[in-house]
């Protein structure tokens, strides 16, 4: 029970990231198109070839890389409450910087979860639910429409299976 519900918290968590990749890049190609786009998706796809690459062939490197991404995380969704105007014209002209880091940093650890699933699914539930509720403290609700909600609920998801895979089995380092 517990190896299927890790497999399908990484299996689907992936399936969801490609899907994800694919609507990004085709976005990307329809606004603003061109150069840009190909630029702009030059900007998220290194740094996740990088990830999945430190996560497979360094695992205990990529513990101390995925910890520092998601206080990243963390960092960039709470200075959006601290300087909303800035954030919301940035990303007005450069599309949802923190949700595409989020995916990034998610795909990386979905992969990395093989070697130690308690770890990067706590990380994820940290990557999903901290951009998730500045964004309700912002709001004063729940919002689960627009960029934020459609990277936090997976996220959260497979984070939750990949934790809940490890009850009662041993944590790896």
């Amino acid at each position: 029970m517990n190896t299927l519900l890790l497999k399908m918290a990484i299996g689907g968590y992936l399936a969801f990231g490609v899907l994800a990749g694919l609507f990004i890049i085709g976005e990307s190609f329809d606004d603003p198109g061109g150069r840009q786009a190909i630029w702009m998706m030059i900007s998220w796809l290194i740094p996740l070839v990088i990830g999945v690459i430190v996560a497979v062939r360094n695992p205990p490197i990529a513990k101390f890389v995925f910890i520092g991404l998601t206080a990243g995380i963390v960092v960039s969704a709470i200075s959006q409450l601290i300087a909303k105007t800035q954030w919301r014209s940035w990303e007005s002209e450069n599309g949802p910087i923190l949700a595409i880091a989020t995916l990034v940093v998610c795909i990386s650890l979905a992969v990395w979860a093989r070697k130690n699933p308690m770890l990067a699914g706590s990380l994820m539930l940290v990557c999903g639910f901290t951009p998730l509720l500045t964004e309700v403290i912002e709001m004063g609700r729940l919002h689960l429409g627009g960029s934020t909600g459609a990277m936090s609920a997976p996220t959260i998801v497979a984070g939750a299976l990949m934790v809940l895979s490890q009850s009662g089995a041993k944590t790896q380092s």
